[in-house]
């Protein structure tokens, strides 16, 4: 599997926008086995803790992730608009389906 840095910028923007209550399960429209993935590869760089490191669960960046935020401002608020128009879809049809987005977040 290849790391696909778009998916780095999602996780950073997520857990940036987090209050730290709940871990982040995955994200609109990346499979789980893909967000596990990039998951363990930015815990293994420093960049996020895990909640339970054998379900690769981000919960919060460290000081690392946090400068890898910042100096890659201009790359994240292009991920940071097309997280936010992924989830406006997700939630759209899992409403539609369901009512519910509990998939997205531990409750």
């Amino acid at each position: 599997m290849k790391r696909e840095q778009n998916i780095v910028f999602q996780i950073i923007y997520w857990l940036q926008k987090s209050d730290h209550t709940k871990p982040l399960l995955g994200l609109p429209g990346i499979e789980p086995d893909v967000f596990k993935y990039h998951a363990w590869l930015m815990s293994d760089a420093g960049l996020i803790q895990l909640t339970d490191n054998e379900a690769f669960t981000p919960h919060i960046l460290t000081w690392a992730g946090q400068q890898y935020a910042e100096d890659n401002f201009g790359a994240m608020r292009t991920a940071a608009l097309e997280a936010e128009n992924s989830l406006k879809v997700a939630l759209s049809k899992t409403s539609a389906t369901s009512g519910t987005n509990s998939e997205l977040v531990d409750s």
